[in-house]
């Protein structure tokens, strides 16, 4: 029974010691994974319907130097760019008008949601038919989605140097759609 018991005992031993051996634990170990990351380039309008009305005057002889301004539109972003990528913002209207014109200027946001690098403005564009740059040097950022959020976008719609034989539609009203479109400028 003695032998028996140093037989088992000894094969114990043999076998806790072939596990230290044969074992995969050491001091470091890694886990391979496979990672995407999904580009993304969104823009949104958050705002209803804009009125800009250029009223008329009441003084025999006074100019017609009246404009009309909104500030109300916001234009929200999300851009998830590669390094060297770069994007741009463009605007442009539905249809060329007549006597009259509306021009569009993107403003820092108003809120401290905006992270990341929205890029520089342009400066006051003159509302065309052709798509114009309004914001360039966009790289990775996001304005936020509070009611608040997203770049300012100031309209003015003010009467021009009107042209002899240019035809001005007065008295009616002028539907406009605005279509603001992200890219990549590389």
């Amino acid at each position: 029974m003695a032998l028996f018991r140093k037989i088992v005992f000894a094969s114990l031993l043999f076998t806790s010691t072939s596990i230290r051996v044969f074992g995969q634990n050491s001091e470091t170990a890694t886990n391979k994974l496979n990672l995407y990351l999904e580009g993304a380039a969104l823009l949104a309008v958050k705002t209803g319907d804009i009125e800009l009305q250029i009223k008329g005057v009441t003084e025999a002889g006074a100019a017609l130097t009246n404009i009309s301004e909104n500030s109300d539109t916001r234009l929200r972003i999300t851009s998830l760019a590669e390094i060297g990528i770069v994007r741009l913002v463009s605007v442009k209207m539905s249809k060329a008008l007549s006597g009259t014109v509306l021009t569009a200027q993107a403003l820092p946001p108003s809120t401290t949601h905006f992270t990341g690098d929205g890029g520089s403005f342009t400066g006051v564009v003159t509302l065309t038919t052709q798509d114009q740059v309004l914001i360039n040097n966009i790289g990775t950022c996001w304005s936020g989605t509070d009611q608040n959020d997203g770049y300012t976008i100031k309209y003015t719609y003010k009467i021009k140097t009107i042209a002899q034989g240019e035809i001005v539609n007065i008295d009616q009203q002028t539907l406009e759609t605005v279509t603001f479109t992200i890219s990549d400028t590389n």
